[in-house]
């Protein structure tokens, strides 16, 4: 039997801050088009594991270490039961540039990793591959494009209409 928990919570710094991912003489945040978000999803099993996604390019190591131990104390596992996963924004803040942000992205997590945890419900899961057309091969040398899309299905055994 499998538990799911999931939240979702919203990292948009309300200050400019220096952004990561592209370069211009000028990396700093002019405003806001969409927000920035994390999203925890707590698995359930004989174990548990967090997914953590994070509108982000990425962190250093270190930051990423320190997010996944905080997580990790948080649930009582070791953090290698918590896995970080960037949507590798190019308009993201640089968490490594700016301390105050780090801190309220992992502050802003944890608040959404105990609300997940709180709110978990018996799933089922199911698991595919499709083909899809939404990839582009740039790169002139390479005409290689791999077109299978993983397709992720959990419904709550609660509600039968309730799938993610």
């Amino acid at each position: 039997m499998i538990k799911l928990g999931y939240a979702e919570t919203d990292i948009t710094p309300n200050i400019p801050l220096q952004l990561v991912g592209f370069n211009r003489a000028d990396n700093t945040s002019k405003g806001v088009l969409k927000p920035l978000l994390a999203q925890v999803s707590i698995w359930e099993s004989e174990d548990r594991h967090c997914l953590i996604t994070i509108d982000s390019i990425g962190f250093k190591k270190e930051l990423a270490d320190i997010l996944r131990n905080k997580v990790g104390n948080m649930l009582k596992i070791s953090r290698d039961k918590v896995m970080l996963c960037f949507s590798h924004c190019h308009s993201a803040p640089d968490a490594d540039n700016s301390k105050e942000y780090f801190e309220m992205v992992c502050r802003n997590v944890l608040a959404a990793v105990d609300s997940a945890a709180a709110n978990t419900y018996h799933v089922s899961v199911g698991w595919d591959n499709v083909e899809v057309d939404i990839g582009v091969n740039r790169r002139e040398d390479n005409v290689s494009l791999d077109k299978r899309a993983g397709i992720l299905k959990v419904c709550g055994l609660e509600k039968e209409e309730s799938c993610f």
